[in-house]
């Protein structure tokens, strides 16, 4: 593009003139502000990739902005999530997808947001329970679960009180039958909707009030309407205080 003058190229194409013109540089430190957001898909995988080896190959320290979590978890080696300008979670990408500080993290981060329940945690004679919120005053749906004495004891001063129970869609497993899993969560959701993506796909169902996203198999045939029972293992649950927001299980790093 050096003979062309800058009014006869496309904005993308001054995007990647300006990001060039920046790297060539070979700064000690590089802040991008949303360098990537007028690219199209394909070839924003490729300047993502090439903007992570020059940073590696020149040594230079990138402070990258985007809105887009893929951008940030591909480049990034330490991820800062911001809300109105305050800093959320600080953390390695593994660590914040897996264990959100809180409620906006968990909701915020992740091509699909984080299934959040609200309801109690309450203990029966021997077990916990999960009830969720009841819609217009009837009974919300009670799950009866077996914690780790770990997790147990992480919850405790949480029984009685609010709390919300976050999952993420990929852990969600479709159970046969309509049995209760003493060493996880389930629930009985009827199918909403059904989004395809290529190699999965995402049921969306109801659950209560609640409205659930579980990523199946492309093969899987779930049809409108179907009633199906989603179970998710204990140990991929993660727990907020519906009063603060914070997780309350699984601490992070903040």
């Amino acid at each position: 593009l050096l003979d062309r003058l800058p009014s006869s190229i496309s904005g993308g194409e001054r995007q990647r003139v300006s990001l060039g013109r920046a790297l060539a540089r070979r700064p000690a430190a590089l802040l991008l502000d949303e360098p990537l957001a007028n690219i199209d898909p394909a070839l924003r995988d490729r300047l993502r990739a090439e903007i992570v080896s020059m940073g590696r190959r020149f040594g230079t320290t990138m402070i990258y902005v985007t809105h887009d979590h893929l951008d940030a978890f591909v480049v990034g080696t330490r991820v800062a999530v911001l809300e109105a300008g305050a800093v959320q979670q600080v953390d390695t990408p593994p660590n914040l997808y897996r264990n959100p500080a809180n409620i906006f993290v968990a909701h915020f981060v992740g091509s699909k947001p984080m299934n959040l329940f609200r309801g109690a945690l309450k203990q029966e004679s021997s077990e916990l329970q999960f009830v969720g919120d009841a819609i217009a005053g009837g009974a919300g749906s009670r799950q009866a679960f077996t914690p780790s004495p770990e997790l147990g004891r992480t919850i405790a001063p949480w029984i009685g009180r609010k709390v919300v129970l976050g999952i993420r869609a990929e852990h969600l497993r479709v159970a046969p039958g309509s049995s209760n899993h003493r060493g996880s969560l389930s629930f009985i959701c009827r199918v909403d909707s059904i989004e395809h993506t290529g190699a999965d796909l995402y049921v969306k169902a109801i659950w209560d009030a609640n409205r659930v996203s579980a990523r199946m198999a492309e093969n899987a045939q779930p049809a409108i309407g179907q009633e199906l029972t989603l179970v998710a293992d204990l140990e991929d649950a993660r727990w907020f205080d519906a009063e603060t927001g914070k997780a309350i299980a699984n601490p992070c790093a903040s």
